[in-house]
């Protein structure tokens, strides 16, 4: 696998997944209003990409807005389309990834795998004022980011869960799962512990879903907010947090589910993942 190039395997696992979701393509996205966002692998030229993606599209489903190549991760790209509300009115996000190729084998540290996945999320933008035919939409809202010093974490995470409320009207007593990037051991992971038992009845830390592969930083990002969507979806009395710890001193994520109708402006509203 790992004498593979990046641009044949993604093609592949582009291939492979379109041929999936293509039923549900047909039947799902309202394609004279929708843009497709193709977030460009890692090690593979953002003009190969788009001839690749060509070559593989299922035949007369060629989204009217056309595509739109991006390099950003949903932590940045999402809260600039937030900031502005021209464009079209769904986005169907594309994001294939792969380290199991020639380009990102040495790139993985001891003890990682080399992962691959392939994601696919539609959004909708929500326009301001109420909208009571998408109550029941879940929505994905600005990520969170939090500065700290290294031996304050509890507290951090405390911050967090309070910013979360106030930017989605969720209830962190909701939380049912928790969406991790595998970077927790020792010490954070007694701490993240006891603030559950604390805080978050509904979490279960025995059931977390941890990315322990890696397959770049933007499809590992669209991976988890696709996983949290699904068990959004699943339970919808719920919500799920995507936890990142990239660097040491610094905490981001999202907190993903069903929200309040007065709490609707400042999302995007997601009607399909696969």
């Amino acid at each position: 696998m790992a004498e593979v190039k990046a641009l044949d395997r993604c093609g592949r696992i582009l291939q492979v997944a379109l041929e999936k979701w293509a039923p549900a393509f047909r039947s799902a996205v309202d394609w004279p209003n929708t843009q497709v966002v193709l977030f460009i692998p890692d090690a593979v030229l953002a003009s190969d990409w788009y001839v690749r993606v060509l070559r593989h599209w299922p035949p007369g489903l060629l989204p009217q807005r056309g595509f739109e190549m991006q390099t950003q991760p949903p932590t940045q790209w999402v809260p600039e389309v937030l900031a502005n509300s021209a464009g079209a009115k769904f986005l169907l996000c594309l994001s294939v990834g792969t380290w199991a190729c020639i380009e990102q084998m040495a790139a993985c540290r001891p003890g990682e795998v080399a992962g691959e996945a392939a994601s696919a999320v539609l959004l909708r933008r929500q326009s301001k004022g109420p909208q009571p035919q998408t109550e029941s939409l879940l929505k994905l809202c600005a990520p969170i980011q939090l500065q700290h010093n290294v031996h304050a974490w509890t507290q951090i995470l405390e911050q967090l869960m309070a910013q979360f409320r106030e930017r989605t009207g969720i209830d962190p007593a909701r939380v049912s799962t928790l969406i991790s990037d595998g970077s927790l051991d020792g010490q954070r992971l007694s701490e993240l512990g006891q603030y559950v038992r604390d805080f978050l009845p509904q979490l279960n830390l025995q059931q977390q879903i941890s990315l322990d592969a890696r397959f770049g930083p933007v499809a590992e990002q669209w991976a988890q907010i696709g996983l949290a969507w699904l068990v959004a979806s699943a339970q919808p009395d719920c919500a799920a947090w995507i936890l990142q710890r990239t660097v040491p001193d610094q905490t981001q994520g999202w907190l993903i589910g069903r929200v309040n109708k007065d709490q609707q402006t400042g999302s995007l509203g997601s009607e399909f993942n696969h």
